[in-house]
């Protein structure tokens, strides 16, 4: 209940306006439910097999999207929107360490499934900060209070992403559509995206995010910094993100002014390591 479905049908419009071509990946657990396939929190193993079901789904679903953009070929004017992604499901597990498994199983990790992702939009719910004005519907059942601890668990399971965005509940949802449509439109845009800038948390309510050694994620990273050969404006720097084991590679352009964000991709071990045979200076932190 914090008008994501409303928001992502705008920005469609709006994007579109805007000469891009947008595609939108609907959110798989809803159309699941919606065609009878039910989750049961109370039963484990029900739980376990729905949550399977729903990530085995939308990893189809997403590559199917991004094989699509491949086709078209007309990436730099391609956005493709997740209507809720793969680790929206660590929410709705018993135990973390089960969903974890369910990812192995896909041969993927935490922080490599997360990486998938160039932003992560983050609406809170108004079971959150306006739960006299939280509603249900035939696909949302929770009572408010379970919603909004599903809210923080939701939040909590996209810690890792390094391009996390928190949007509060707004005055009206036109104020919510224009301040999401904005950060999208500076993103792909190049406008106002500091490389240091991790995580911007849009939550006036201090209570909301409380994080401690039980919820809070911790990852190390390596950074391979190089300068492109030639007369170039730009920068490169690729990033080695290291959490519980499991590795993702994320490559950064950078403008040599102000070293703000020209673009940024995910990468495998192949592309890191033909990057590093030019020379680097590396540092940890």
């Amino acid at each position: 209940c914090s008008g994501k479905t409303k928001v992502i049908n705008a920005l469609k419009e709006k994007l579109s306006k805007n000469g891009y071509q947008v595609i939108i990946v609907p959110e798989t657990a809803a159309q699941l439910i919606g065609g009878n396939i039910l989750p049961n929190d109370k039963d484990y193993e029900h739980t376990l097999m729905f949550q399977d079901l729903v990530l085995r789904t939308q990893k189809q679903k997403e590559d199917g999207a991004l094989e699509y953009a491949e086709f078209i070929k007309k990436a730099d004017d391609i956005i493709i929107i997740y209507d809720r992604a793969i680790l929206d499901g660590m929410a709705y597990m018993h135990y973390e360490s089960d969903f974890v498994g369910i990812l192995n199983k896909y041969s993927l990790s935490e922080i490599g499934a997360t990486d998938k992702y160039d932003m992560v939009i983050d609406m809170v719910s108004l079971s959150s900060l306006r739960e006299d004005l939280y509603v249900t519907d035939d696909i949302r059942k929770e009572d408010s209070s379970l919603a909004s601890i599903l809210d923080k668990k939701t939040l909590n399971a996209w810690l890792l992403s390094d391009n996390l965005r928190v949007v509060k509940p707004k005055e009206t949802i036109e104020e919510k559509i224009d301040y999401v449509y904005n950060l999208i439109k500076n993103y792909v845009d190049k406008k106002g995206m500091p490389i240091e800038k991790k995580i911007e948390i849009d939550i006036e309510n201090s209570n909301l995010l409380v994080y401690n050694s039980n919820n809070s994620k911790k990852i190390d990273v390596i950074k391979y910094n190089t300068d492109i050969p030639g007369d170039y404006e730009y920068d490169c720097e690729v990033y080695e993100r290291i959490y519980n084991s499991a590795r993702s590679y994320i490559m950064k352009i950078l403008n040599k002014n102000d070293s703000s964000l020209i673009s940024q991709t995910s990468i495998d071990s192949d592309l890191l390591l033909e990057f590093l045979k030019n020379n680097y200076i590396r540092d940890i932190s």
